[in-house]
Formats: C-alpha cells, sequence, structure tokens
C-alpha cells in the first residue's frame, strides 16, 4: 500500500528534534544544552480526576484506558497504542489533501509498525488508508516498558471532509476495530478585531496555590488573553475550586487527564504533554490567530512601558505586516523564590515574613487558609479592596522582584505561534512546523521588548545555585500591573470565598 505524503520532508530531523524537545529550544545554534532537573518520585497526596466528558465521546463505542485513552493492544505485533484523539487538519499541504491527525503514546517491541486507518461517516466504512507513524518526543522507559509520543497520520481524498466521523487504527485492512475513535473538528472562530490569543497548559499535577492561580489567571487576562485550556491530572481541591470558577465564566476549557499507566510519577505525568498540547492546538486552530505554551509559574511580561499585552509585543515585532513570522520565542530569566529578600530589598515585604509564607506553602499546610483569611476579614468589609489592607498577600508579579541573569537563548524558552502554521506543538516551541513555512520561521523576541519571568525554587545543584545568585538583580517591570492585578485578585477572591 503506498504511503502518504506530507511528513517525507522533516522524517530526517524529527530524531534530532525530539531529544531536545522537552526541555530546550534549540532552534538558532547547533550547541547542546546541558540541563539538570529534579525528578521527585512521587507525587504528593492529591484527588484523582477522570477525564470530563468535554468533546461527547460516544462511550458506548470507545474502550478508554484511565477514563482518558482510547486503547489498543496486539499481542501478536507486541503492541499497545493509547490514543488520546482524533482531529481533522484540513490544511492543504503539498498537494496532499486533508489528513486525519491522531496523538498518543505507543509502547511496542516491534522495529517496524505497519498500521492502517479505517475511516467512518457513522456506520458506514468510507475509506481505508495507511497510517503516517511520527515520533515525536523523547519518551520514557518505565517498568521495562519504552512509552513513545506519537502522531499517526491518515491521508483524506474525500471531498466532504465534515462528513467524517470516526477513524480507528488496525494491522490488517479486513481487521474488526477493537475501538471507534471520534473525529473532532476545530471549534468556531472568534470574532473580534484584535488577533486572538488562547493558553493551552500541560499537564498540572500535585499542589497548586489557588492563590497563585489566581494571579496567574487575572495577569493573563490583563495581557489580552481570551481564553484558557487546561489539562490536569491530579491537583488538590482547593485549585480545583479555583478552575471551576473560571469555567463559570466560560474562559476556561478544562479537561482531566491520566497517563497511559497506573503510577503517577511526575515522569509518567509528563508523558501526556504531547498529546494534550496538541489537542489544544487543533482544537482551537480556527478559534485561535495565536497560540501560547505557558506554566503556572511563567508570566511572559512585556518590558516597554507603552506595552501591556501580547499584542502590543507581537505589533513591536511586525507580527501583523508584511514580514510577520509563524511563531516567536521569548527568553527565560528565573525569579528563584529561595533568593528573594536574601540581602536584596525589594520595597514590599521583609524576608522574614516572605520565608515564613514561603514555607508554609511549599509544605502544602496553608493553601487555602490564606483566601479563607480573607473571608474572614471581609466580613467586617464592605470591599475587597478593604479586605486588601486587613490581610496582604504575597503576589509573585508584585513581591519577587529579583532575578538571576537571563537564561541562554534556547534554553527553557516559550513561545506564541500561529495555530494553523503548526502542525505540532510541544511546551517550548513548535516542533514540526508546516511546509508552507520557509527556513526562517522563529523570531528570537529581544529581552528589551519582552521575556518570561519563571518564578520556582532553584532547581540546579547547590553550587550552580550559588554561582547564579552572585548574578541576582532588581527587576520591576511586572510590578506596572500591579493596581489592576490586586484588584482583580482580591474580587476573584471574594466571589469564590463567598460562593
Amino acid at each position: 500500500m503506498r504511503r502518504p505524503r506530507g511528513f517525507q520532508s522533516v522524517r530526517a530531523t524529527v530524531l534530532y528534534i525530539a531529544i531536545t524537545a522537552l526541555v530546550t529550544c534549540s532552534i538558532w545554534t547547533n550547541q547542546q544544552l546541558s540541563v539538570q532537573t529534579v525528578m521527585p518520585s512521587n507525587d504528593p497526596p492529591t484527588t484523582i480526576l477522570s477525564r470530563k466528558p468535554f468533546r461527547m465521546i460516544n462511550r458506548s463505542r470507545s474502550s478508554l484506558y484511565n477514563n482518558v485513552w482510547h486503547f489498543f493492544n496486539s499481542v501478536e505485533h507486541g503492541t499497545m497504542i493509547f490514543v488520546y484523539g482524533a482531529y481533522l487538519d484540513s490544511r492543504k499541504m503539498n498537494d496532499s489533501g486533508s489528513h486525519i491527525r491522531m496523538f498518543g503514546v505507543t509502547v511496542t517491541t516491534a522495529n517496524t509498525l505497519d498500521l492502517i486507518c479505517q475511516i467512518r461517516n457513522r456506520e458506514n466504512l468510507l475509506a481505508v488508508v495507511a497510517a503516517e507513524a511520527v515520533s515525536i518526543g523523547v519518551g520514557l522507559l518505565y517498568q521495562g516498558n519504552k512509552y513513545q509520543e506519537m502522531l499517526y497520520s491518515c491521508p483524506v481524498s474525500i471531498h466532504c471532509t465534515r462528513c467524517l466521523t470516526d477513524v480507528s487504527i488496525v494491522f490488517q485492512e479486513s481487521e474488526t476495530p477493537q475501538t471507534i475513535i471520534p473525529i473532532q473538528h476545530a471549534r468556531a472562530s472568534l470574532n473580534g478585531t484584535v488577533p486572538s490569543v488562547g493558553v493551552c497548559v500541560a499537564t498540572a499535577y500535585g499542589i497548586l496555590n489557588p492563590v497563585h492561580l489566581i494571579e496567574w489567571f487575572e495577569f493573563y487576562r490583563l495581557l489580552g488573553v481570551i481564553e484558557f485550556n487546561v489539562y490536569a491530572s491530579a491537583i488538590n481541591e482547593e485549585a480545583l475550586r479555583v478552575f471551576r470558577h473560571y469555567e463559570n465564566l466560560g474562559i476556561l476549557r478544562l479537561s482531566h487527564v491520566r497517563p497511559p499507566m497506573k503510577d503517577r510519577c511526575t515522569a509518567c505525568h509528563r508523558v501526556a504533554n504531547m498529546a494534550v498540547l496538541n489537542d489544544c492546538l487543533y482544537v482551537n486552530m480556527e478559534r485561535y490567530k495565536y497560540v501560547l505554551t505557558i506554566d503556572f509559574d511563567e508570566f511572559l511580561v512585556p518590558h516597554e512601558e507603552r506595552h501591556r499585552t501580547i499584542q502590543d509585543v507581537l505589533g513591536k515585532l511586525g507580527a501583523f505586516g508584511r514580514h510577520k513570522m509563524p511563531a516567536y520565542m521569548f527568553r527565560n530569566a528565573y525569579f528563584f523564590t529561595d533568593l528573594q529578600g536574601n540581602g536584596i530589598s525589594n520595597g514590599n515585604t521583609s524576608r522574614g515574613e516572605y520565608d515564613d509564607f514561603q514555607s508554609r506553602i511549599e509544605n502544602g499546610r496553608t493553601l487555602w487558609k490564606v483566601a479563607h483569611g480573607l473571608h474572614l476579614t471581609t466580613k467586617n468589609s464592605s470591599t475587597p479592596r478593604q479586605a486588601y489592607h486587613n490581610k496582604q498577600l504575597h503576589l509573585r508579579t508584585e513581591h519577587q522582584s529579583v532575578r538571576v541573569a537571563l537564561s541562554d537563548r534556547g534554553y527553557s524558552c516559550k513561545s506564541v505561534v500561529v495555530a494553523k502554521q503548526c502542525l505540532v506543538l510541544q511546551n517550548h516551541y513548535c516542533f514540526l512546523r508546516t511546509p508552507d513555512v520557509g527556513p526562517l520561521w522563529t523570531a528570537d523576541v529581544p529581552s528589551s521588548v519582552a521575556y518570561i519571568h519563571h518564578h520556582k525554587r532553584c532547581h540546579f545543584s547547590r553550587g550552580d545555585c550559588h554561582k547564579m545568585a552572585q548574578q541576582r538583580q532588581g527587576d520591576t517591570t511586572a510590578t506596572k500591573y500591579a493596581k489592576a492585578l490586586t484588584e482583580q485578585v482580591y474580587n476573584t477572591l471574594w466571589k469564590i470565598t463567598n460562593s
């Protein structure tokens, strides 16, 4: 059976890109970047959530593993395939027509896999075509098995692509499928004069500070983000309460995800990242002009005073003119929480006050008590602003104003990507782009324009952390949002704690 076209030009580069995809963005240079990471063996005690039935999955026709993954198993071929979702890609690339894209994780002992796609309109089999399999991640070795992130593409020559409803993966053309995957079509576009920016976050797990979550959501609303897409694995009830608030506002699409294995180790959660990020990309391809992949401890901060939104920054970079680029990458700057107030006054809080608050948060003993304390003080206050004077919260963007030197270009960066020009989205950048994009496809955003403020504890060795601390400096740029952000955070706390 003839192989479909569309990915042939990128196969030679996929292996190299995949090696660095999860930790770096080595787009500009061939320099090998060394990154030390800390992987805790187990998550803290959390609430296990099942996947929310968001996309009208017909469960009578779909076998879901861990309530999330469409599962295919072949003992004969030594293969297990976990598919998160299937999506119609109607972009025309190299005259190859439309495709069905499936993102998931594969465990196999076979050297090569020849897979078949069965494409249906409800109960009618419309096409049987060869699947193109592409590895899109570094994978995870877990209990003797290699869990590999994969993209499966099925070419579609049928004129009525909107008629396509289901797809299955099989090993033989006449094989009866084990499960049938609904084909998802992109959500409707958002009409507006301002180019839309949507945010994708994967994968949230563990104990999340609810006050910090509110700060994060409200900060990006000030930056012009219209909607958020969050994929949560195992989180605390306080964080879930915050998510529900933004769901009720209609600006958050929350999906519950569990890894394609029984354990809850950190790496187990991360193996789902590629699948869920591309769910965000393909479901919203027609809805957003730009997609931003970001984490809850990262803030994209414009550094020119007149720039307040992401759209302002993109305009400065020429994104709306003749020389626009498919992607814009922002450098990383660590605002290590264990360096704040260390001999440097930020004008907002003393070292003792900060350390006391930070230690309580890190120990997980007072996540919602801070907000609950605000609730108690508001009983004698007519507005959240009066409550602000009674009990003060330490917002990261206002109180953590000491950073180390900017990270090297390409290290731990984040990107704003044109949705329709990206084939595979990754946590740092567009992993594979459409064939119409030329060799100069990513703009390196100058740090004088904007960069990522990354708030976390120093995760490097003690010696490296000490060396980085010698280069610390004050950076109060984010405080230009302090007044509006503080107001919005306290208004939100008021609504949540009084609901």
